[in-house]
């Protein structure tokens, strides 16, 4: 239990600093890969039409080209771990037809080992964590990797959820600031109309007496 709080003091202290969404999954994502001892980590966010998965962060080998990626919902293991909402731990990736051998080949990286587990939100599954090949020692995830793993993507949704209705805020404030401005939009042009309008009501009059 000291660990697991060692772990989320940790994972707190790691947040502080970012100056945005982007900026925090990397720290996080860093952070995911150190704790577990992977390789390259990556997160995975299902896109808000819940129609792609967009790598968010990701560190490691080949993480500026890993970042750019778009694909469809469902594909390779983050896709089943998204859909499933279950974690997934692959110890011979090669072997498992579940995975995506064109995001490996598209970025040059080949694992052999995966950890990909939920992240998820109050209401659904926001995205996926993914850790790729242990390193050190073994060669293998475990049941602790798994673990720590699960702790750090709580988090992750944590603050994913925090930005979005952080987003929505900031987007209901300026569509309210909208609305004033426009209200004294037309309540400036309300007087003039009016009295454009009266001399309009008054013209017919003016030509009938003068004729």
């Amino acid at each position: 239990r000291m660990s697991e709080v060692d772990l989320l003091y940790q994972i707190e202290q790691e947040s502080l600093g970012a100056e945005s969404l982007d900026d925090l999954l990397d720290r996080l994502n860093s952070k995911a890969m150190e704790l577990v001892s992977a390789h390259a980590a990556s997160t995975v966010l299902i896109s808000q039409d819940r129609a792609e998965l967009h790598f968010r962060a990701a560190s490691g080998p080949k993480g500026s080209e890993v970042r750019t990626l778009r694909v469809p919902r469902g594909t390779g293991f983050a896709g089943w771990t998204c859909d499933h909402n279950e974690p997934l731990l692959v110890n011979d990736v090669p072997a498992d037809p579940r995975h995506n051998r064109q995001v490996a080949d598209n970025v040059g990286y080949f694992p052999q080992a995966i950890l990909c587990v939920p992240i998820r939100g109050e209401d659904n599954v926001l995205g996926a964590l993914e850790l790729l090949d242990k390193t050190g020692s073994t060669s293998t995830f475990d049941q602790n990797d798994l673990k720590l793993a699960s702790l750090i993507a709580g988090h992750m949704a944590k603050v994913i959820q925090l930005a979005r209705a952080q987003e929505v805020r900031m987007q209901e404030g300026r569509l309210a600031a909208i609305g004033q401005m426009l209200s004294g939009v037309v309540h400036d042009l309300k007087t003039p109309m009016t009295i454009a309008s009266g001399y309009a009501q008054l013209l017919p009059t003016v030509k009938t007496t003068e004729q």
